[in-house]
């Protein structure tokens, strides 16, 4: 018993003696070991506003270094600092921006800069903004949310006399190097007191960072999804409509669907990281869900068309279904990436990915109507000896009376009296002697 209590005494003892210091009671802090940029967050509130109280730290040799107000760059209100012209202490400049745009400065928005230093090449300014909650001009602070969006980032610092050294509020700034997104538990960092909040070690208290594989993440997801509906789907309507080429169409379309697929998980794994997005309420997570499920559903129609096919040489209601289901799918596949590229606030990518969508659908919508002309403009006779431009090894299918095969998607031989010919048009296949379709 007594060694069992001693025990517990000698845990509890190492366990205080390993505890990593924290911010103050009242107060959020954010520190990103990559960058080495850290902040901390206290508030204030009285009758007629709620005060932010803050203070954000960075190396020198980031050049900058930034914590703003919301979950992108759009309409965020930034805080800003690098050194000063006396190269000891730091200017703060308050900016924000339109799109991904450089910042630009502000000057309607309060904010008071109590103190900053550069110590030990490492840069630190505490700040006060003056109801930045109550502020509706650029995205606004919700003290009631568990999950308050920030983004911060710190740019790669210049050397010599390239390095950033300015009093002025608009001084130029690179590109940031290092970026990401935390959200702050507002409601854990309302505090009574007026002394601002300090850094104290690398953890994070009452904040939730965003992991950094994610924009990686929604990178590959693009790749998949916006490749999948802008290239491999038309890539293999085109093998089917222009081409004849059936083997290459169900084979693209396959892989197409596998890709989708794929991006789908990592689209629920990367937002299911993501605080604002893992309650899949967004009208581009929803349609993303419902067209790769459909394009399932799709690959299962499509089969049984060509099984079907393949036993009554015409078409059925699943030949139907196959056909108008892709076109639709294929169209609300690239209004939704329309809408990804959208949901991530870069307008001019999105306008990039939106015209490209429309070239796409207009060539996949010329050719398959040219070819479906082309197609029913050409009739070959039954004992001809040209070949077959369509890749199949035959179909068993009955023939009745005639001699002649009408040949369009997904159908085979129809009786259509005693005539010597057989016409070829946008579609299935030839009927042929053999073991059936390959």
């Amino acid at each position: 018993m007594y060694f069992c209590i001693g025990k517990a005494l000698v845990v509890l003892i190492l366990h205080f003696l390993s505890f990593t210091p924290s911010a103050s009671a009242g107060d959020a802090q954010f520190y990103d070991t990559g960058s080495s940029l850290g902040f901390a967050l206290s508030t204030t509130q009285n009758a007629s506003s709620t005060d932010l109280y803050f203070q954000i730290a960075a190396p020198k040799s980031a050049g900058w270094g930034a914590v703003g107000i919301g979950d992108k760059m759009d309409g965020a209100l930034m805080f800003i600092m690098y050194p000063s012209s006396e190269n000891n202490n730091v200017t703060v400049s308050l900016r924000s921006t339109s799109g991904h745009d450089t910042p630009s400065p502000l000057s309607n928005v309060d904010i008071t800069v109590q103190s900053s230093t550069i110590e030990n090449s490492v840069m630190t300014a505490n700040i006060i903004c003056q109801n930045c909650a109550g502020d509706q001009s650029h995205q606004s602070v919700d003290m009631s949310s568990t999950k308050q969006p920030w983004i911060w980032a710190t740019g790669p610092g210049d050397t010599g006399s390239n390095a950033i050294s300015s009093d002025s509020q608009d001084a130029d700034i690179n590109q940031h190097n290092n970026y990401g997104v935390f959200f702050v538990d507002k409601t854990a960092t309302k505090s009574n007191s007026s002394a601002g909040p300090s850094i104290s070690g690398k953890a994070d208290i009452d904040v939730k960072p965003l992991p950094s594989s994610v924009p990686t993440l929604i990178i590959v997801h693009a790749v998949c999804l916006a490749g999948s509906f802008l290239l491999l789907f038309p890539l293999g309507v085109v093998a089917l409509r222009w081409f004849k080429l059936i083997r290459v169409h169900w084979m693209l379309q396959v892989l197409a669907t596998l890709i989708c697929l794929l991006g789908l998980v990592i689209a629920i794994a990367f937002s299911s990281m993501d605080p604002e997005y893992n309650t899949f309420g967004e009208g581009h997570q929803i349609i993303g869900i419902v067209v790769v499920f459909v394009l399932i559903v799709q690959t299962a129609t499509g089969y049984k068309h060509h099984q079907d096919y393949k036993k009554t040489g015409r078409r059925t209601w699943i030949s139907y279904s196959h056909l108008w289901i892709g076109r639709v799918v294929i169209v609300l596949g690239m209004v939704n990436a329309v809408l990804g590229f959208s949901l991530s606030g870069s307008t001019p990518e999105t306008i990039g990915i939106a015209i490209v969508a429309v070239v796409v659908l207009a060539l996949t919508v010329a050719i398959v109507w040219f070819g479906a002309k082309r197609s029913k403009g050409s009739a070959i006779p039954l004992g001809s000896s040209e070949p077959s431009s369509i890749a199949l090894s035959g179909y068993n299918t009955p023939r009745g009376e005639d001699n002649s095969y009408r040949l369009g998607y997904g159908e085979g031989p129809s009786v259509r009296g005693k005539e010597n010919h057989y016409t070829r048009g946008s579609g299935e296949g030839q009927p042929a002697q053999g073991r059936g379709f390959v």
